[in-house]
């Protein structure tokens, strides 16, 4: 069982708004922190054979469908299913929605994007999920092309219309659109861009990535945070107020008694970093996803206190969901 604690702005059923909470996550069940709900719900037995893990896991609930829509990465089958309102808990009935094994799934305002097995990067528009229910045949995906000499991906990323991968070998690659230079080529643009490997990052060996709205973090070697992408509200962890469109790397010091690698996540304008025994974020914090401390904008990692024994998190746009294990 996990218990998770969420700073931020939050709805945890059809008339709570909330700016704190703490909550359980049962066996069996999966934690969805969409944009601005918070949604717990079990899995049908069937389905739900082995815990859900967290750690390697993965459930969306995109707001684009209205919250109504879920995608679940689970014991590597690529799941959907139907929510229910969000005052009722019934079970949620999966729909296998490619036979694949899945390693990563991402989704932005258009697009679910999802990495297999057989290194195939294969992309749903969302649109075609609007009306879909458990009794129709789920929609059908395309296959995107990936760039030389990107073999696989191991991970991808989402922002609203962006996607960062993170391939075997710690490069990085990018595709979409990037008004605000998230995609990290150099410029600027707002039309719509294939897959391409961030050439400022070529060389380095990227161990994590993560996208918000429109920003982008990539964690080099285990302890090194590049950002790049729209700084609006700090979560770049810069303090010029401007878009960066070349990956660069933060001055700052992450250090904490474990060394383990760095992770990431990203809101809406806000970024964490964390690993095991430490949690540090930057960037938005209007309806408080970094805490109580620093003000409405965080211009600098800031350490968030009181978390240990940390197994993952989560972001929503204006929240975030730090999870840990409670060993019953």
């Amino acid at each position: 069982m996990h218990e998770v604690r969420v700073l931020g702005f939050i709805a945890t059923d059809a008339s709570t708004l909330r700016t704190k909470a703490s909550f359980q996550v049962p066996h069996k069940s999966v934690l969805m922190l969409s944009w601005n709900c918070a949604r717990v719900l079990p899995v049908e037995a069937s389905e739900a054979s082995t815990d859900f893990d967290p750690v390697s896991d993965a459930a969306l609930l995109p707001d684009t469908l209205g919250n109504r829509i879920a995608f679940i990465l689970y014991n590597s089958a690529l799941c959907t299913a139907v929510v229910s309102s969000p005052t009722q808990d019934a079970c949620l009935r999966p729909t296998r929605l490619v036979d694949a094994s899945i390693v990563s799934m991402a989704a932005s305002r258009y697009n679910l994007c999802a990495v297999d097995k057989d290194s195939r990067l294969l992309q749903w528009e969302l649109s075609n999920f609007d009306s879909w229910s458990i009794s129709n045949p789920a929609p059908s995906s395309s296959e995107i092309s990936l760039p030389q000499p990107i073999a696989s991906l191991t991970k991808i990323a989402a922002g609203y219309s962006h996607f960062l991968g993170l391939s075997l070998r710690g490069q990085v690659v990018s595709w979409g659109r990037g008004l605000h230079g998230q995609l990290g080529i150099g410029m600027s643009s707002n039309a719509e861009h294939g897959p391409a490997l961030v050439e400022a990052l070529d060389g380095l060996i990227a161990t994590d990535i993560a996208c918000g709205g429109n920003h982008s973090v990539v964690v080099v070697d285990g302890i090194i945070v590049y950002t790049f992408g729209s700084n609006s509200r700090g979560q770049l962890g810069r303090s010029r107020k401007v878009d960066f469109a070349t990956p660069a790397p933060l001055s700052y010091n992450f250090d904490s008694e474990t060394k383990d690698a760095l992770k990431v996540q990203c809101g809406d304008k806000h970024t964490i970093a964390y690993r095991r025994d430490a949690v540090w974020g930057w960037g938005d914090n209007e309806w408080g996803a970094i805490g109580s401390q620093g003000g409405s904008v965080v211009r600098r990692p800031t350490l968030i206190p009181r978390v240990q024994k940390i197994t993952t998190v989560i972001c929503g746009a204006w929240s975030t969901g730090i999870m840990t294990k409670i060993e019953t």
